[in-house]
């Protein structure tokens, strides 16, 4: 299982600006919101980069973003 961690996963993918990445972060999983994604950040969860899954457990996933 290769994982990231949430942060680390959206400035690869998305760029390092903290607004605008987590801006298109949030656009490709609108099934997340805003503070959630603040919440996990802040606790480091991190992103299993091969299922999307987040743990520790949540019940959403991301959708990876390949390239």
């Amino acid at each position: 299982m290769s994982s990231s961690t949430i942060i680390d996963y959206i400035e690869s993918k998305y760029g390092k600006d903290s607004y605008g990445n987590r801006k298109a972060f949030l656009n490709d999983n609108q099934h997340i919101i805003g503070s959630e994604l603040s919440r996990w950040i802040k606790k480091g969860y991190r992103v299993d980069l091969g299922t999307g899954d987040i743990y520790p457990p949540s019940n959403k996933k991301v959708m990876i973003k390949h390239h």
